[in-house]
């Protein structure tokens, strides 16, 4: 248990990025892409890969809703193995955050993870209102922290 929590503890500190409007170039997750994410209707509370329960290792995106009506967001993680891409589709009431979050069995360094959110303001998602983009760049150092991570929370799953 105690190597878990270390695990999870590493893998927070190496793979996740908590940003304020704009990304740490050093650290793991969300990277500068020339232009800054900007959206009228939510902001990014953090951005990367973290250990979701039930999911492993995922890339996670926290939004929240800045605005005073619900809005109805998907949020799109394009990744370079097609196999791996997922759309997730949420409520977000006012002042109100939530995780969007991807299941990964492996990451690909220097390459591009394309994230997409599409804003609505109705359930039904027909009233598009926005369609802000970002995207993850991991690094080499990112990838052998993934897969040091995923090894041990297999080797601790075994036991």
């Amino acid at each position: 248990m105690k190597t878990r929590i270390a695990v999870l503890i590493a893998i927070g500190i190496v793979l996740s990025v908590v940003i304020g409007g704009c990304a740490v170039p050093q650290a793991g997750g969300l990277r500068p892409s020339g232009t800054q994410f900007s959206s009228q209707w939510v902001e990014i509370g953090m951005g990367g890969m973290m250990s979701i329960p039930g999911e492993g290792l995922s890339l996670a995106l926290d939004l929240k809703n800045k605005g005073k009506q619900t809005v109805y967001v998907l949020v799109v993680f394009d990744t370079p193995d097609p196999s791996q891409r997922c759309e997730i589709a949420k409520q977000l009431d006012a002042s109100q955050s939530a995780l969007f979050s991807c299941p990964q069995n492996s990451l690909a360094p220097n390459a591009d993870y394309p994230i997409e959110i599409e804003i609505y303001t109705d359930e039904g998602r027909t009233i598009l209102v926005e369609n802000p983009t970002t995207k993850f760049l991991f690094s080499e150092k990112d990838v052998k922290a993934f897969n040091e991570a995923s090894r041990a929370l297999e080797t601790e799953g075994a036991k």
